[in-house]
């Protein structure tokens, strides 16, 4: 099974989603890589009963892993941030959501 990212637009902005890391048990995974790999900031994790956050700083860019029932595992911009224009924002997102896959894909081939 290979792991890829893919991007979901919303109102709130874009979403880069895990495919096939979709579950409660794998924002750990995800959380854990990012703890260990990418020399982030943590600056919030909250827990809640159908959703988890973690909000990470890096490059003064702030930016949340997020786990929603609905939507699986994702990695966006807080939402106070004006999306429309945001490229570095989300280009950060898409290599950190990259380097996640990568590495994943490495460990199970």
């Amino acid at each position: 099974m290979k792991i890829d990212i893919f991007e979901s637009e919303f109102r709130s902005g874009k979403h880069i989603c895990f495919k096939d890391l979709d579950y409660v048990d794998d924002f750990d995974v995800i959380a854990k890589f990012i703890d260990e790999n990418i020399e982030v900031q943590l600056i919030d994790n909250i827990d809640g009963i159908w959703s988890r956050y973690r909000t990470y700083k890096l490059d003064n860019i702030e930016f949340n892993l997020m786990y929603h029932e609905d939507i699986g595992n994702c990695l966006r911009l807080p939402l106070k941030r004006d999306h429309r224009y945001d490229k570095k924002g989300y280009e950060l997102l898409r290599n950190i959501g990259k380097q996640i896959v990568d590495i994943i894909n490495a460990k199970t081939e």
